[in-house]
């Protein structure tokens, strides 16, 4: 198998070795590029100060939960006008700062959690080699931003929020079949605020 294959981002990262634990596979990635730009001031830089390992889950191989040992090195910027005196080096359309997974195995997730519901796709996930829990996809789930576009088909109903002495309404896109906002009023002028 060619490490193409195997190995997230080939442009970054280059397979050092692959070592086969008896619950996970082991990507051992070291960095490919030689000079690195600040994520401040954007000025290239070549002298390293340190280095220290990261380690993330990928997608999984054949049923194998596969994970990556990223040797990640720290870089000295050398701009006198820069306030960033050592920086890691980053590794942002792969492997964001601070992630314990690579962006595609987050975008894996999130599709299977859309797809059904966390406790559900927390199971199939497990089934495929994902390393992740229900309340890991709930999590992800919430820290999504997206603007879904305006609908064109709306349903008004109200309902209770305490039985016979408070109430709400509840706007429903009804191509979606999906909540779109609460008023926490029963009037109609609340409501005409909120299409407004």
């Amino acid at each position: 198998m060619r490490p193409t294959a195997l190995c997230p981002n080939t442009k970054t990262w280059r397979m050092s070795w692959i070592a086969v634990g008896p619950d996970r596979i082991v990507l051992h990635l070291e960095p490919v590029r030689r000079a690195v730009p600040c994520p401040l001031c954007g000025i290239l830089s070549e002298r390293v100060h340190s280095h220290y390992r990261r380690r993330a889950w990928d997608l999984p191989w054949c049923g194998w939960p596969v994970q990556l040992m990223v040797y990640t090195r720290r870089f000295f910027c050398d701009t006198p006008q820069c306030q960033r005196r050592i920086f890691s080096e980053p590794f942002p359309e792969t492997l964001p700062s601070h992630a314990r997974q690579t962006q595609r195995l987050r975008t894996a997730l999130l599709e299977l959690a859309y797809a059904s519901n966390a406790e559900m796709a927390a199971r199939v996930a497990k089934l495929l080699g994902f390393c992740t829990s229900a309340d890991t996809l709930i999590r992800r789930q919430r820290q999504e931003h997206f603007i879904a576009p305006s609908p064109r088909v709306l349903g008004v109903d109200e309902f209770a929020l305490r039985r016979s002495s408070t109430y709400a309404t509840i706007i429903v896109d009804l191509e979606s079949h999906r909540p779109v906002g609460v008023v926490e009023d029963r009037k109609a002028a609340p409501v005409a605020q909120w299409l407004a």
